[in-house]
């Protein structure tokens, strides 16, 4: 009966989470790749997880690229000078917040350039058609910048 109570709490807590929804059933077939003598401690961490909804992310990934292009823009970089390079390693959620940040900012309606980080030809193009800009970037929630002078 705990087994199921754990498995609802989960599916509770991360409802929303994406892109593969919890629910009893996957927080169930999570527990049992847990040697039960490790179950409680599994339980005890999943309890520590600080969980951010998608609509938080966004709200902190907006107001995160407002004061970054706001910094930029009194640098003298507009959005026309800046290029947002998602990286897409395994396991990354870099496509994806980077989704989020250009539709929730409406990155491309500003003229930002917007690039996967394995198109080196992109890239490359984008920076000399720039000659001066900022390259930024978008790492699951490690945002860098780089500056081209």
């Amino acid at each position: 009966m705990w087994r199921f109570l754990h498995s609802l709490k989960a599916a509770l807590r991360f409802h929303d989470y994406q892109p593969q929804h919890v629910t009893v059933a996957s927080a169930t077939r999570w527990m049992k790749q847990i040697d039960k003598k490790d179950l409680k401690l599994a339980w005890k961490l999943l309890d520590k997880v600080i969980y951010l909804s998608e609509a938080e992310t966004k709200k902190i990934l907006v107001h995160q690229n407002s004061v970054l292009m706001s910094n930029l823009h009194k640098a003298g970089l507009p959005p026309k000078k800046l290029i947002y390079v998602q990286t897409d390693d395994a396991g990354s959620s870099s496509p994806m917040m980077l989704g989020i940040l250009r539709n929730a900012a409406g990155l491309e309606q500003l003229g930002c350039t917007l690039l996967d980080g394995r198109d080196a030809f992109g890239i490359n193009e984008a920076t000399k058609r720039l000659e001066e800009g900022a390259i930024i970037y978008i790492d699951d929630f490690n945002p860098g910048i780089s500056l081209l002078v």
